[in-house]
């Protein structure tokens, strides 16, 4: 089966219900299929991690849905919620879908290039700072001497 379309179905199964047993789910739904009930912890897993559901026992067998699920449920479910996801993927990390090598190389050849930029003024800043460091000791020493000279005149 589907791994979208089990969550989708356990997603709407915890929307209707309010929380649902996940392996009691499971094995009602698809009696003879042992590899689903196997794996049915990573499917609640799954849709706990995505924050669509949560856990509501300590063993980790209850599975209810919370406000951001049903929040997916009523925007059309996790089709959805997979494919809004997928447009921020692309936004935050657009190398991951772009099958262009020549762009993938300038892109390479552009952050060694910050790279050796960022040390460069790195290495300025350490010695500017440095640098007014010592002239700030350099004043403070001044200025105490002038303040010595003062008070002792008197």
């Amino acid at each position: 089966m589907n791994r979208e379309l089990l969550l989708q179905q356990l997603l709407d199964a915890t929307y209707e219900k309010g929380s649902i047993s996940l392996y009691d789910y499971i094995a009602g739904k698809w009696p003879d299929d042992n590899e689903l009930f196997k794996s049915a912890k990573s499917f609640g897993d799954q849709l706990v991690t995505e924050k669509l559901a949560h856990f509501t026992d300590e063993q980790r067998t209850i599975l209810a849905i919370s406000n951001f699920g049903r929040y997916w449920i009523l925007m059309g479910g996790y089709p959805a919620f997979l494919k809004d996801n997928e447009h921020k993927l692309k936004e935050h990390h657009p190398h991951l879908h772009n099958g262009n090598h020549d762009h993938d190389i300038e892109n390479n050849h552009l952050k060694e290039d910050l790279r050796v930029a960022r040390l460069r003024f790195t290495k300025y800043r350490i010695i500017t700072y440095w640098w007014s460091f010592a002239f700030s000791i350099i004043s403070f020493f001044l200025s105490v001497i002038s303040l010595y000279l003062i008070l002792s005149r008197t």
